[in-house]
Formats: C-alpha cells, structure tokens, sequence
C-alpha cells in the first residue's frame, strides 16, 4: 500500500507514532504540497493523508484512481467531498478529538479570566487593573 502525507506530522507526541504505525501498513511517502500538485500524483496512491488547506473535491478525488482512504490531520471534513468519496467506496477519515484537551484547557483559561474585571482608564496612558476580591494588579503601560 502507497500512502501520500501532504503534511509533515510534527506533533512530538503523535508525529514519530503516527510515522512508525503507517510505515508498518506500508510505504509512506511526506511530501508538502498544493491542492493542485496533490490531483497529480493522487493516482499513484491507496491512500492520503491532507491538511484542511488542502480542498479534495471530486476532481480531486476522480483522479485518485487507487485511492481506498482519505485522512485528514484535522478535526473537522469540510474540505473533503466526503459524501461523493463515500459514493465511490472510499473510506474518510479525520482527527476528531484530537484537539478535546486543548479546547478544554482553553475554555478553562477563559472561564477564570471572567473572574476579573477589566477596567481601561486614561486612554492616553492606558492602564490595566485587573482586579479580584483578594487580587488588585495595576500596570502602567507608557513608553
């Protein structure tokens, strides 16, 4: 099986597995590239791997005559034509929940900034007081 990446896999703690689990299914080839260059080689593969700059719509897709899956390294397939790719048995597939601790943390960090009071005073100077019941942080922003 020829598997396509179109782009590199650099999470620390997910590329290396990722690399070592599709080098086990078979040859993998990592090739950064356009949405046009991608309808090129397509053909020559049973499988790829896009990013969600890479919009894989039925040309795309036609010209994948081996082509089994399509992953993508991101959450959401709204750059894919998942339906029309299904219609031809091809398998799509993403990351979904692969950002779930993330988001989590993110929202978490929102959620204890709603804690404070922002308060701007003398545009000119711009003053910053973020205060708290037990917490009072002035910072003078002049040049």
């Amino acid at each position: 099986m020829k598997i396509l990446v179109t782009v590199p896999l650099v999470d620390p703690d997910v590329g290396p597995v990722a690399m070592k689990l599709l080098s086990e299914v078979g040859e993998v080839d990592v090739k950064p590239m356009t949405t046009e260059q991608l309808k090129e080689v397509i053909g020559d593969y049973d499988a790829v791997i896009v990013s969600v700059w890479h919009r894989v719509t039925r040309d795309v897709i036609d010209a994948g005559r081996k082509l089994k899956v399509i992953g993508t390294a991101s959450v959401g397939v709204d750059h894919i034509d998942v339906e029309y790719a299904e219609s031809r048995g091809i398998k799509v597939v993403s990351a979904a929940g692969a950002s779930t601790y993330g988001v989590a943390e993110c929202r978490l960090y929102i959620n204890s900034l709603l804690h404070f009071t922002f308060t701007f005073v003398n545009n000119s100077r711009l003053v910053l007081i973020l205060s708290r019941p037990s917490l009072i942080i002035a910072q003078d922003q002049r040049a």
